[in-house]
């Protein structure tokens, strides 16, 4: 067995299961929204970290343009951005762990939902995991989790709406997401802007739609399940952000300048 399949795979499908045996009503999507968040709970002190190290960047844009455009040596330029950001506190790539993190708890959750609720996946389970006499992969009811949104089975295109109306909120929720993460701004005129800023500037802006689009592109090819652990994990990501924004200080009013 494989290190992902015995410390990733293993563990989370065991979870899920033992969730949809123990919770009232046995309904997976429920199963899945608690397990999700749980595990975004888990990673909070990491999603923490992620958005302070945004804020902190964002906050510290109007210092990073003036060593820019005051300091045309590159490696001078270079020196001076890596002591303003040791003084702060601050690493470019501090938000890129939690992501990092992220990525293989989703493809462990699209192995359980694509080949993991079948009778053949249960020789997973722990032996203390109830094994279910019957998985019904029907959220709310309404719900393949197991099927994405368009099929083709025999050649005939088969649309889930519920599974696409889902898909839709995953896109908006992630959108909602991209409006609230904290992105480096130019301060200085445009015509001012060296390449690099307008280069940033422009990405950001192609990022918030970029982002929500190629989301709602996977939620729809990918089973309704991975769908609905993506709107969930935004949703309460919504949520913190939400709360931090409010609560994380500027970089400015703890170092001043």
């Amino acid at each position: 067995m494989s290190i992902f399949h015995e410390f990733l795979y293993r563990p989370l499908f065991n979870a899920l299961i033992a969730l949809y045996a123990f919770l009232p009503g046995g309904d997976l999507g429920v199963a899945i929204i608690v397990l999700t968040v749980a595990v975004r709970l888990l990673l909070s002190p990491l999603l923490l970290r992620q958005f302070r190290s945004q804020r902190a960047l964002a906050d510290l844009q109007p210092k990073v343009t003036e060593i820019r455009q005051s300091t045309k040596d590159p490696s001078e330029q270079s020196r001076k951005l890596l002591e303003l950001y040791r003084r702060h506190g601050v690493s470019p790539v501090g938000g890129c762990l939690p992501l990092l993190v992220q990525l293989p708890i989703l493809w462990a959750m699209y192995a359980a939902l694509q080949g993991g609720l079948n009778p053949d996946a249960m020789s997973a389970l722990y032996p203390f995991i109830p094994k279910p006499e019957m998985l019904d992969a029907t959220a709310f009811g309404v719900v393949n989790l197991a099927q994405p949104a368009f099929q083709r089975p025999g050649g005939q295109f088969i649309v889930s709406w519920p599974a696409v109306i889902l898909a839709a909120l995953t896109v908006l929720v992630t959108y909602w997401q991209m409006r609230l993460t904290p992105t480096p701004q130019s301060h200085s005129p445009a015509e001012d802007r060296t390449p690099a800023e307008q280069l940033t500037h422009r990405m950001s802006g192609q990022f918030r739609f970029i982002v929500p689009l190629t989301t709602g592109y996977f939620t729809l090819i990918l089973p309704a399940g991975i769908a609905l652990y993506w709107f969930t994990t935004t949703l309460v990501a919504v949520a913190q952000q939400w709360y931090l924004l409010r609560k994380v200080q500027p970089v400015s009013s703890l170092h001043g300048r």
